[in-house]
């Protein structure tokens, strides 16, 4: 079963529970932001077969690019990259990596 078919058959149910923070996403609610990614990352002007990179973070928002790029045909590669006290390092510099988060509508 793939995931479209597991979020309609299960749309309530959570799909990403976020221990520290309390937060639950639904199967709906990550299919519809994974579809938004998918198409974000069409009007960027990526191709299908194509691969990308970008930054991630511990967000549920980071399962719903995954799947986004799965959608629009991409294969993927999540950068996530932190130093010694834990912070994020954004690798925005690297021409391959997009920050989405940041970007998506």
């Amino acid at each position: 079963m793939g995931f479209r078919a597991k979020a309609l058959q299960h749309s309530d149910k959570p799909a990403i529970i976020m221990v520290e923070s309390d937060e639950t996403v639904s199967y709906c609610q990550l299919s519809d932001r994974a579809d938004q990614c998918a198409n974000y990352i069409r009007r960027l002007g990526f191709e299908t077969g194509g691969g990308i990179a970008f930054t991630i973070d511990n967000r549920p928002e980071s399962c719903a690019i995954c799947i986004g790029a799965l959608r629009a045909g991409l294969s993927h590669r999540g950068l996530y990259v932190s130093n010694a006290s834990g912070d994020p390092l954004h690798r925005t510099k690297c021409p391959q990596t997009v920050n989405f988060i940041e970007k998506l509508p």
